[in-house]
């Protein structure tokens, strides 16, 4: 399920990178105030046709929108009745005004490929431990079959926390746009999350095979580290 938050501010708005993260932290918030204490969401950038791009950050100018998804519906219904009792809110220093929210109709997968577009960059790493015995991460990229693997394997993962078992059919075809990753130079990102740098991909991609997977993975995205607001998705029609 999907909510579309539209946001305005007198006086701009200036979400530093560095800091992007606070948005996670602020949508955990609402939802513990609920009692709601596991972060599955997922959620976008903030967004605006009017923007001026930095160093430090994003000047974002009015109408200004965020996009928050979950595959719980009570979780989003939680997050629409918080900003209908809190008209004004204050993040990263600003005082913001929520002039309405909208709630998506469920998303429904074709029966064949669908298509989808990055609205949040997708990262997806696995850990091992150094001969100094540290923990470190190898960030894998959509050139790597295991990147494909490990995307599938994530997302059975999530299907079984939401529904308490595996899938009957576990199948699932994911695919970035050749074409794509060789006309972009660069699709490659880097983000910074107290002071630590997560590489992550953007790029348009197919996917096709169990429905409801996919539906998992346009609910509560695609990847790694999704409630820090990584690997939100979209479909292209």
């Amino acid at each position: 399920m999907r909510i579309k938050i539209q946001i305005s501010s007198d006086n701009g708005f200036f979400v530093p990178f560095k800091r992007a993260y606070e948005t996670s932290f602020f949508i955990r918030e609402i939802l513990k105030k609920a009692g709601i204490e596991e972060p599955y969401f997922n959620f976008s950038p903030f967004r605006s046709m009017n923007r001026e791009i930095s160093d430090e950050g994003i000047f974002l100018r009015n109408p200004i929108v965020l996009y928050i998804t979950s595959p719980i519906e009570n979780y989003i219904k939680v997050i629409e009745n918080f900003f209908k009792n809190n008209p004004k809110i204050s993040l990263f220093e600003t005082e913001l005004t929520i002039e309405k929210t909208v709630i998506f109709p469920p998303f429904e997968a074709d029966n064949e490929i669908n298509k989808f577009k990055c609205l949040s960059p997708i990262t997806v790493y696995k850990k091992y431990i150094t001969k100094e015995k540290e923990e470190k991460e190898i960030f894998l990229n959509p050139h790597d079959s295991e990147f494909y693997n490990l995307i599938r394997t994530n997302l059975i993962e999530k299907f079984r926390r939401i529904y308490g078992k595996l899938p009957q059919k576990s199948h699932l075809y994911i695919q970035f746009d050749k074409n794509y990753l060789i006309k972009k130079r660069k699709i490659s990102k880097l983000v910074e999350i107290k002071g630590k740098k997560y590489k992550a991909w953007l790029s348009p991609f197919t996917m096709s095979g169990n429905k409801e997977i996919i539906q998992i993975a346009y609910d509560w995205g695609i990847g790694q580290l999704n409630s820090y607001g990584f690997g939100m998705i979209e479909i292209v029609r």
